[in-house]
C-alpha cells in the first residue's frame, strides 16, 4: 500500500531521525564497484546487517554493517519502526502484523513501547507534504541536507555505519524503551497502515515537527487519546516536587495543528474511487472510518490517484 509520498522540491513524500556519524572508513574509491539497494531489500537479502539499539524514547543507535565484498549505495525509507524482539509473535508474512486493529500498532505485543520515526534527511528546499499548509511545528530545526545524500548513504565493503534516530513511542501505557531491551527494525507498513501516523514519522524525519510535538500526535493517532487525556499525562509523579506534565500547552496546541493541516492536506488530495460508490466528497479527514473499512487494494487505488 502506497502512503503519502513526500515529493522532494515539491510536495513533501511514508511510524522509531538522524545524524550521521562520519568517519575516514567512511569515504570509498572512486574504483571500487558499487552496488545501489533499498535498505530493507539489503536486509532481506543479507547483504547488510541492523542494529537498533532504543536508547529511549526519543532516540536510538542504528548500526549498519556491510556483509559485501563491494561498496553499497543504501536507499533509505522514508520512515521505520522497530518492535521488542519478545513482541513480535505476529512477525513474518502479514503486513500488519504487530496490530490487532487499524491504528493500534502492536498494543498487544508485550513488553516495552515500539517506536517509529525515520533516518533524519533534514527539511528539503520546495515544501513538505502539507505544501503552503502548514510549515516547521514545535521546534523542529528545518536542516538544509548536509550530505547525507537525499535519502541515500554509502557503506564502503565489510564497514559499519552509525545512524542516530529520532523516534517517538507508539503504545503509551506501556515501558519506555531502553539500550538493555533488543529491538528490530522493520518497515513502518507492517508495523502500522495508518497513513497519518506514517506520513508523521515521515515530517519528524524531515525535521519539520519537534519530537515532543510529534510524540503527541502519535499517541493520538495510535493509541487514541484525547487532547485532554494526553493534558493529564504526568512526566514525573512526586510527592516533593509534585507532579510534572508529560506535555505543555503549547506542545498541545501544536500537536492539534498539526493534525489539522495533515487532514487538510489529506483532503485536498483525496480522489474518489474508480467504480466505487462512496461519495465523491470522500477524504481522510472528513469520513476516516470509511477510508479504515476499505480493502487494502481499495486504499491503494485512492492512495495511488494521487
Amino acid at each position: 500500500m502506497r502512503c503519502l509520498q513526500v515529493r522532494r522540491g515539491a510536495v513533501a513524500v511514508a511510524v522509531l531521525l538522524l545524524t550521521v556519524s562520519l568517519s575516514s572508513n567512511d569515504f570509498v574509491s572512486a574504483d571500487e564497484s558499487t552496488v545501489a539497494v533499498e535498505l530493507f531489500d539489503a536486509i532481506d537479502s543479507k547483504q547488510v546487517s541492523v542494529q537498533f539499539i532504543a536508547l529511549d524514547a526519543n532516540r536510538a543507535n542504528v548500526l549498519i554493517e556491510n556483509n559485501t565484498n563491494h561498496v553499497l549505495h543504501l536507499e533509505l525509507p522514508d520512515a521505520i519502526a522497530a518492535v521488542p524482539v519478545l513482541a513480535q509473535f505476529g512477525f513474518g508474512g502479514q503486513q500488519a502484523g504487530f496490530g490487532a486493529q487499524q491504528g493500534q500498532g502492536g498494543q498487544n505485543s508485550g513488553g516495552n513501547q515500539s517506536v517509529g520515526g525515520g533516518f533524519q534527511q533534514g527539511a528539503q528546499p520546495g515544501g513538505n507534504a502539507f505544501g503552503n499548509n502548514f510549515g516547521n511545528v514545535g521546534g523542529g530545526n528545518a536542516r538544509q541536507n548536509d550530505g547525507f545524500g537525499m535519502g541515500f548513504m554509502r557503506i564502503a565493503a565489510q564497514k559499519t555505519r552509525k545512524l542516530v534516530a529520532t523516534t517517538v513511542c507508539l503504545e503509551q501505557g506501556k515501558p519506555e524503551p531502553n539500550a538493555k531491551v533488543k529491538y528490530q527494525m522493520i518497515r513502518i507498513e507492517q508495523y502500522t497502515q495508518d497513513e497519518r501516523l506514517i506520513e508523521l514519522c515521515q515530517q519528524l524525519a524531515l525535521e519539520n515537527v519537534s519530537q515532543k510535538v510529534a510524540q503527541a500526535v502519535a499517541w493520538h493517532y495510535a493509541n487514541g487519546l484525547r487532547w485532554e487525556e494526553l493534558g493529564k499525562l504526568n512526566r514525573i509523579e512526586s510527592r516533593y516536587l509534585g507532579n510534572i506534565r508529560m506535555f505543555r500547552q503549547q506542545e498541545l496546541n501544536d500537536a492539534k495543528a498539526f493534525v489539522e493541516a495533515l487532514e487538510k492536506s489529506s483532503n485536498e488530495n483525496s480522489q474518489m474511487l474508480p467504480g466505487s460508490s462512496l461519495s465523491q466528497d470522500l477524504s481522510l479527514s472528513q469520513d476516516l472510518s470509511v477510508f479504515q473499512d476499505l480493502t487494502v487494494s481499495q486504499r491503494s487505488a485512492v492512495l495511488m490517484a494521487r
